[in-house]
């Protein structure tokens, strides 16, 4: 939602794109809401592709 409550509509610019396994990947994203002045920056300094998973991370908590 916007700062008044109601729903907003974002803008993403995305850029610093590096290629990683041969896919372009944006490093670098900056979000606002449509006519607002807040603004939200994100810089991604690493990106793996498939990493190894541990199926044990996708076990539901056990009620104790």
């Amino acid at each position: 939602p916007g700062p008044d409550g109601t729903p907003a509509q974002l803008e993403n610019d995305l850029g610093d794109y590096r290629e990683t396994g041969g896919i372009a990947i944006p490093h670098f994203i900056r979000s606002r809401v449509r006519g607002g002045t807040d603004v939200i920056e994100i810089a991604v300094s690493e990106v793996e592709l498939d990493p190894p998973l541990d199926p044990a991370e996708f076990k539901p908590p056990q009620n104790d």
